[in-house]
């Protein structure tokens, strides 16, 4: 058990210091409430431990509130204590000195991610040979990646994942778990999570039609080279066209998620408010791995730096979802991506 104090905001604030985990239950639509706030977790929220915001409806502003106010984790609230309880069980178990924990969260990211990996070569290898992509496989991959990044967290997971030498299989595997933090992080209703982290493993499907001396070229692409791999999203979302069984609204990123909010982006030009909340997620995530992977002609960059190169792109991307992933990055840690 750990000792455990409830604040009112009205109330005189305790000498106490930090906590090791801290929940914020305050409305954070009223400005009253949100500065005095503040002074609360100014005096009583140590920095880099886990800030737990709570929500009771799905909303936008309440949202980015939470993200501006520094909350590391943001949980909508639905009636039941369950989600609570066991995210409480898994924070206190981030924070627990004990020199087990990291091999732990290791064998629990090694075990998503080959169960991620067995349902994304299954899908990989099916739309390589024409064959039907099985929505069941994608079921079982996300749930995997969602579990795994949960209970190990996001920091190990890509470290897992970085091990992996085969650059298709490495990048939709990073896309996946970042999407999965990333929905964990805006407090999203399982469901969402579940498309989110489905979008992003199904997104690069259309490559398994693409020649593998492209694929896996070790060097940088030529502009030929780059012209036929620029396909990969028409290919992928006629392939699943030609089959049930997949959200409409996963069609859509498997076309969709290199188009940019400006319309410089491929293969359609769409913007503005052409693109999907949904595509908007996965091409932060999709941009955000291709930045911090491992390749043999480049250096990975560091976690925040990539994160500045996004943050430069301006109105290509939707700046407040990625002022939102900012977390995801926090949560990365610094230097992770260099070896």
């Amino acid at each position: 058990m750990r000792p455990c104090q409830v604040v009112p905001l009205e109330a005189a604030l305790p000498d106490s210091g930090p906590s090791d985990v801290t929940i914020c239950d305050v409305a954070l639509n009223r400005v009253a409430s949100v500065t005095r706030l503040r002074e609360a977790l100014s005096r009583l929220h140590a920095p880099g431990k886990p800030l737990l915001c709570l929500i009771h409806e799905k909303n936008h502003h309440l949202t980015m509130q939470a993200q501006a106010i520094g909350a590391t984790e943001i949980l909508q609230i639905d009636g039941s204590h369950d989600a609570l309880c066991t995210r409480l069980i898994e924070l206190f178990g981030l924070v627990e000195d004990d020199g087990r924990l990291d091999e732990r969260r290791r064998r629990l990211a090694r075990v998503g991610i080959v169960k991620a990996g067995l349902a994304f070569s299954g899908m990989f290898d099916a739309a390589a040979t024409g064959e039907p992509v099985s929505p069941e496989l994608l079921e079982q991959g996300s749930d995997a990646v969602l579990d795994s990044v949960r209970q190990a967290d996001i920091r190990t997971w890509l470290d897992v994942v970085w091990n992996h030498d085969d650059v298709t299989y490495q990048h939709c595997l990073l896309v996946a778990g970042l999407a999965a933090a990333f929905a964990q992080k805006l407090g999203f209703r399982d469901q969402d999570q579940r498309l989110l982290s489905q979008a992003a493993l199904l997104h690069d499907i259309g490559k398994a039609q693409v020649p593998l001396d492209i694929l896996n070229k070790p060097d940088r692409l030529t502009p030929e080279e780059m012209a036929v791999m620029r396909t990969h999203p028409v290919v992928g979302h006629e392939l699943l066209l030609r089959q049930p069984g997949f959200d409409p609204r996963l069609l859509d990123v498997v076309r969709h998620h290199h188009e940019y909010l400006d319309g410089s982006g491929y293969p359609d030009g769409l913007r503005g408010a052409e693109i999907s909340d949904l595509n908007r997620l996965t091409t932060i995530c999709d941009i955000y791995a291709a930045l911090i992977e491992r390749r043999a002609y480049k250096p990975p960059l560091s976690p925040d730096h990539a994160l500045s190169i996004m943050v430069e792109m301006g109105g290509k991307l939707d700046q407040a979802l990625l002022h939102a992933f900012r977390a995801v990055v926090a949560a990365i840690g610094p230097g992770a991506s260099e070896e």
